[in-house]
């Protein structure tokens, strides 16, 4: 069948047998629209033509053929026929045109438009000194591509397949279609580039730290301490650096971000299209696997991809039968970066997170923990308010920052006045705030210039921000991670983004609602009617209704003659009675509702609970049951959640990860486990009031398929 249905973005003239083939491709379809003018197309069994129209006209038979294609059907092998014989015809006129008009009027033109306007590109954006850097760090990407558009044919026939054939309804087709190689730029090459220039042209060159000393303690994020962690407090008695190590410190980091300012953004053969990111080691490939089980429970059909650190860590059964069957694929580092680039890593350390940020393909992520359980559909994130406004979306953690000044001064950050009120009582005036001492009196994260004072949950991260946030990993336990934490709670790169992004000036949004926690209040095994809260999870709520709850929270302070910077989760009576009154007056505000649960200890982990050294499960007892010691329907709803994650879990080690290799490379019985684990389910089960939880609606449909 003669069709004109897709609009043209490549050009191929086939001699068979006789002619060389000459093939254009790019994806800027108004350039390409200068040279080659509309076009015909012809496809028969593993063949496919582009004819253009002007040729057509001037063959009278050939032009008969294709104005009799509009009137009324003409049958494949007919066409077939007709520019089979007309393109193998040995000598003719017709296929000695094609060539020569292929040959003389498109490969030097083509070729030297496209430098020539990638060139003029680069001078716009960035100076002529920045021009050069840019040439050297993306060289390699320019050549692949001028490479593939002069040498690679066969690659280009298969992308013209792959659009021509793209709607169509056969599943089988489509599999075959998706496996195609195609055009693209070498992005484990884009990635070593930039590593390589992290681990050898901007290393620091000094000794590290040179001492940690004395931890900032440790205090949530509704205290208001007193005195508050002012510069002073955060330089003395603290984390030491030489003169001369701040000052290579300094000017290693001012070179690399230097070099990521001059990178142009990266093209969409290294980052392209939506989906979710998760990173795990080999011990944590269940708890993954749980995680994105959960993802499909909920609704989510974003594509997944699994990092690994290393080849070893690759299971076939895992990655190439199980994994896929949930839209998801594994990707390993060592792989991707090859041995020499990998083996450089290494020695430094680094957390799997802020690699795998680097190395997934997409171009809108959506990060997961291994151990962290959705709720909601989290789709929906990437066309959230906070998602569209900043591309960036943080969640809170529950501590005061203890980030030094020796850091702002390393990375150019300069504090500036007082502009927030963390470090004020909500009773206390900001007038008289602002007019004490900044070096001793005032939270030395309320001045402009420098993050909030609150730790952060990593989410998503612009690219640039994402390969300085690399940086500060890569170089972490020697030097940036004494310098970000100084002793407070946590430790990796989960305060190495927010940084970043102001280094880079990269816009972010911190989501305004708390984490909360939940657990199950235990009585004390030595202390007979005294209870504690032993806490498992960190609950984390939905970004967009929590700037919407932030945004009237603020319009309805001005309203009451107060100021729009007050905490409302501020310690305190007085806190306790403005929010009162807020919802009271504002009754249908809903408030942001729990969208990650983080079961951080234990960990709902089958292979993990067997071997960890820390919380484990005892698969008597529950572990998630409310939040802060109140009434779990208030946030979590009637859901059994418990219930639902064991359930994931137990077909996971059951059915999931049924290879008995994994679990004997642990020295772990997966049979006995999984006893445990359908033994625990029921007991859980005993005391639900939502047994339907088990029923994995999902797993259900996967299994009749």
């Amino acid at each position: 069948m003669l069709t004109k249905k897709h609009k043209v973005l490549l050009a191929t003239a086939v001699a068979l047998s006789m002619i060389l083939v000459y093939a254009f491709f790019i994806a800027d379809v108004p350039i390409l629209q200068e040279y080659i003018s509309p076009m015909w197309k012809t496809d028969s069994s593993g063949e496919y033509y582009v004819l253009k129209a002007q040729w057509a006209r001037q063959n009278p038979a050939l032009k008969s053929l294709l104005q009799l294609a509009e009137n009324e059907p003409v049958s494949q092998s007919e066409v077939k026929e007709f520019i089979s014989q007309r393109l193998r015809r040995p000598g003719g006129d017709f296929v000695k045109n094609i060539e020569e008009e292929v040959r003389e009027k498109y490969t030097e033109e083509f070729t030297k438009s496209l430098a020539r306007e990638l060139e003029q590109n680069l001078r716009k954006n960035i100076t002529e000194s920045r021009y050069q850097e840019q040439l050297s760090s993306h060289k390699l990407e320019e050549e692949m591509k001028l490479r593939y558009l002069k040498e690679n044919g066969a690659l280009l026939k298969n992308e013209i397949i792959k659009t021509f054939l793209a709607e169509t309804s056969d599943e089988e087709l489509k599999l075959k279609i998706g496996q195609l190689d195609s055009l693209s730029v070498d992005s484990g090459g884009y990635f070593k580039n930039i590593i390589t220039k992290i681990i050898d042209d901007f290393k620091p060159s000094g000794k590290g730290v040179l001492s940690k000393g004395k931890s900032v303690p440790l205090n949530g994020l509704r205290e208001v301490t007193n005195p508050p962690k002012s510069r002073k407090d955060l330089t003395r008695r603290r984390t030491r650096v030489k003169p001369e190590d701040v000052d290579d410190l300094r000017k290693k980091h001012d070179g690399f971000v230097a070099f990521l300012r001059a990178l142009s953004t990266p093209s969409m053969d290294i980052y392209s299209g939506n989906g979710i990111l998760l990173a795990a080691g080999k011990k944590h490939m269940i708890g993954a696997l749980n995680a994105v089980i959960q993802l499909r429970e909920m609704g989510s059909e974003l594509p997944v991809e699994l990092v690994l650190d290393l080849k070893a860590d690759y299971n076939k059964r895992f990655c190439e039968k199980v994994l896929p069957r949930f839209n998801g694929k594994c990707l390993v580092i060592e792989e991707i970066l090859g041995l020499e680039v990998y083996g450089k890593i290494v020695p430094e350390g680094f957390p799997m997170k802020a690699i795998a940020l680097v190395l997934s393909s997409f171009d809108n992520t959506i990060y997961i923990d291994s151990d962290t359980f959705v709720i909601k559909n989290v789709d929906s994130l990437l066309t959230s308010q906070p998602f569209l406004q900043t591309k960036f979306v943080l969640w809170p953690d529950n501590w005061h920052k203890g980030t030094s000044p020796i850091f702002y001064d390393i990375a150019r950050l300069v504090p500036g006045e007082p502009v927030r009120r963390d470090g004020l009582s909500n009773e206390e005036s900001f007038a008289l705030y602002i007019s004490k001492d900044k070096n001793t009196e005032i939270l030395f994260h309320d001045l402009d210039g420098l993050p909030p004072f609150t730790s952060v949950e990593s989410g998503q991260l612009h690219f640039r921000s994402l390969f300085l946030a690399l940086y500060y990993n890569l170089h972490g336990e020697k030097y940036y991670y004494p310098l970000l934490y100084q002793g407070v709670f946590g430790s990796g790169d989960r305060e190495t983004f927010v940084p970043a992004l102001h280094v880079m000036n990269e816009p972010y949004y911190l989501t305004d609602w708390e984490m909360k926690f939940s657990g199950v209040t235990r009585e004390k095994a030595n202390e007979p009617g005294e209870f504690y809260f032993d806490e498992s999870t960190m609950v984390q709520s939905e970004p967009g209704a929590a700037m919407k709850f932030r945004q009237t929270w603020k319009e309805w302070l001005l309203k009451q003659g107060l100021d729009s910077r007050l905490n409302p989760f501020q310690n305190g009576e007085y806190t306790q009675n403005l929010m009162k009154k807020f919802f009271e007056e504002n009754e249908n505000l809903r408030q942001p509702e729990p969208l990650f649960m983080h079961v951080h200890s234990p960990k709902i982990n089958a292979l993990y609970n067997e071997i960890s050294t820390k919380s484990r499960y005892d698969y008597l007892t529950r572990s998630i049951k409310e939040i802060d010691g109140g009434d779990k329907q208030d946030r979590l709803g009637s859901k059994d959640w418990e219930l639902q994650f064991q359930a994931i879990n137990t077909w996971s080690a059951c059915e999931g990860m049924n290879d008995n290799a994994y679990w004997d490379s642990f020295h772990v019985n997966r049979k006995e486990v999984c006893k445990k684990l359908k033994e625990y389910l029921e007991i859980l089960k005993q005391d639900s009031s939502d047994v339907e939880a088990a029923n994995l609606k999902f797993l259900r449909k996967l299994d009749r398929e």
